[in-house]
C-alpha cells in the first residue's frame, strides 16, 4: 500500500511538462494501481541513485551495481526503461504475452519457420526464442519513449510559423533570389492547415501556441516533403530553385488522398457502414488506385528517403515517421511476399495481417505478429501491445522528466540531443537501413501493389458482412 500519495501526486503533475493529451487517474486508486505506483516510485528513486554514483564515482564502484548493464547513461535508461516495461507487464494478467517466455507458447511452430535470423546448427536457440518477443517489444517501447519525449516535452522550444518558414525552407542553393524575410500571410496559413493534416490524425498530437508552434524535429520532418506538398507555389516563387519531378509531386498527393480515406472508412464503426456503401467505396478507391504506378511510388519514397538521410541530427526520428505515415518498407515487403505465394490460404493470411498490423512501423515486432498461429491469441497480443506500448511511454517519459530536470543527462539542452543520437543509432536496427532497400520491379508488381493498397478496405469490407 502506498502512503506516499504526495509523491503520486507529484508525478501526475508532470504531465504539465509535455503536450498532447493527459491521463487523469482516479482519487482513490485500485490496488494494483497503489502496488504500480509503488514499484514505480522505488525505481525513480533507484534510477536518481545511480545516476548520482556515475557522476560522482569512478567505474569500480558502479560495476559493483549488478542492475547496471553499460557504464555510461545510456545503459542506465535501458535499465529505467526496462524495468518500467516488466512492471508495466506485471501490472495486468492480459500483458503476460510478453513477458520473457511467453513467445514459444504463442508459437509452438514458430522453430520450423524459415529465416535467417541467428540460426545455430540449423535450429534456434531456446534463449533466443524465449527472448524475441519481448526483446523486440522492449525496443519498440524504448523507441517510442524517446521520440514522444523529443517531441512533446515543453523543456524544448518549438519555433513559430514564421520562423519556421525562414529557418526551413528557403531556397537550398544560391540561385541570386532571396527568400521573403516577411512570408505572405496566405503561405503561413497554408502551413497551419498542412500542419494541422498531417500531425492532428497522430494520438500524440501537440497543439501548440504560435510563439511555439512547430517542434524542431517535426519541422524537420515536414522540411523533407515541403518541396512535394508545395511544388505549384515554390515553381511559382522561386523559378530557379531545384525542385523535384512534378510527378512525383502529384504521386504524394495521390498517395496521401488515399491514405486519408482508408484512415476515414477504417475508422468508423463497421455498423455506421451499409454493405452497399462500402462496395462502392472499395469500387471508387480501385479506380483511383488505378492511376499510381509502382514505379512511380518507389520513385516518390526514394526521393523522400533521400532528403531525410540529408539530415543526421533527426535521421532516426524522422526516418520512423516516414514507415509509420508511408509504410514503405512493409509495402515492399507486403508485395514481394505476394509474388512469392502461390497459396490462397496463404495470401489471404498476408491481406489479413496488413489489415490488422498497419500501425506497427517496427519490422521485426511486426514479423512476430505474424507467426502467432491462434487467431485469438493474435487478436489479444494486439489489444495488449497498445495498451502496453501507451503505458510504458506515458510512464517512461515522466521517469525521465524528472531525471532531465535534475540534469542527469547534463545542462541545458544536452538530454535533447542525447535523446537524438539514441534515436539515430537505434534506427536502422529497430527499423531498416534506407541504403539497403531493394527497388526493383518484377513482373505482376503493379497488380500486387494495388492489392496491398486496397487490401485494407477490402478486409474491412469482408469483416463487416
Amino acid at each position: 500500500m502506498i502512503t506516499n500519495l504526495h509523491w503520486i501526486d507529484e508525478f501526475i503533475k508532470r504531465e504539465k511538462n509535455f503536450y498532447g493529451k493527459t491521463t487523469s487517474f482516479p482519487k482513490e486508486f485500485h490496488p494494483l494501481q497503489h502496488a504500480f505506483f509503488s514499484k514505480i516510485q522505488q525505481l525513480e528513486e533507484t534510477a536518481e541513485n545511480l545516476f548520482d554514483l556515475l557522476h560522482d564515482s569512478d567505474e569500480k564502484d558502479i560495476a559493483k551495481v549488478k542492475s547496471v548493464s553499460k557504464l555510461n547513461k545510456e545503459g542506465l535508461l535501458i535499465v529505467i526503461i526496462k524495468d518500467i516495461y516488466e512492471i508495466v507487464i506485471a501490472s495486468n494478467d492480459e500483458y503476460k504475452f510478453f513477458d520473457k517466455d511467453s513467445f514459444l507458447k504463442l508459437c509452438p511452430n514458430f522453430k520450423n519457420v524459415e529465416d535467417g535470423r541467428k540460426i545455430i546448427s540449423g535450429q534456434y536457440t531456446n534463449s533466443y526464442l524465449d527472448s524475441i518477443f519481448y526483446q523486440h517489444m522492449l525496443e519498440a517501447c524504448l523507441f517510442t519513449t524517446l521520440c514522444s519525449f523529443i517531441n512533446s516535452s515543453k523543456r524544448k522550444a518549438g519555433l513559430s510559423i514564421q520562423k519556421t518558414l525562414e529557418e526551413y525552407y528557403q531556397p537550398k542553393r544560391d540561385t541570386g533570389v532571396k527568400f521573403k524575410p516577411v512570408i505572405e500571410e496566405c503561405e503561413k496559413e497554408n502551413i497551419r492547415k498542412m500542419k494541422q493534416r498531417l500531425f492532428s490524425k497522430r494520438g500524440s498530437y501537440n497543439k501548440r501556441s504560435e510563439w511555439s508552434a512547430i517542434p524542431l524535429d517535426s519541422a524537420n520532418e515536414l522540411a523533407s516533403t515541403y518541396e512535394l506538398r508545395f511544388y505549384d507555389f515554390l515553381k511559382k516563387e522561386f523559378d530557379n530553385r531545384e525542385l523535384p519531378d512534378k510527378k512525383l509531386a502529384n504521386v504524394f498527393k495521390r498517395i496521401g488522398n488515399l491514405n486519408n480515406e482508408i484512415e476515414k472508412v477504417l475508422t468508423q464503426p463497421y455498423e455506421d457502414y451499409s454493405h452497399e456503401a462500402l462496395s462502392e467505396a472499395l469500387k471508387k478507391f480501385l479506380s483511383k488506385i488505378k492511376k499510381i504506378s509502382y514505379a512511380d511510388y518507389l520513385a516518390l519514397n526514394k526521393y523522400i528517403l533521400s532528403k531525410i538521410c540529408e539530415n543526421r541530427e533527426n535521421y532516426g526520428i524522422n526516418l520512423y515517421r516516414f514507415e509509420k505515415s508511408l509504410k514503405f518498407y512493409a509495402m515492399i515487403n507486403d508485395v514481394n511476399l505476394l509474388l512469392n505465394c502461390s497459396d490462397k490460404e496463404k495470401e489471404d493470411i498476408i491481406f489479413q495481417n496488413i489489415f490488422h498490423l498497419r500501425d506497427i512501423p517496427f519490422p521485426k515486432l511486426y514479423q512476430c505478429f505474424c507467426y502467432i498461429e491462434s487467431p485469438a491469441n493474435f487478436i489479444k497480443c494486439l489489444k495488449a501491445f497498445y495498451s502496453i506500448r501507451d503505458n510504458v511511454v506515458w510512464t517512461s517519459r515522466l521517469v525521465l522528466d524528472k531525471l532531465v530536470e535534475n540534469g542527469h543527462f547534463g545542462d541545458g539542452d544536452k538530454w535533447y540531443y542525447f535523446f537524438l543520437e539514441m534515436i539515430n543509432n537505434m534506427a536502422e536496427q529497430i527499423l531498416y537501413d534506407p541504403a539497403k532497400i531493394d527497388y526493383s520491379i518484377e513482373p505482376g508488381s503493379q497488380t500486387k501493389f494495388e492489392q496491398v493498397l486496397s487490401a485494407p478496405l477490402r478486409y474491412f469490407e469482408e469483416y463487416a458482412k
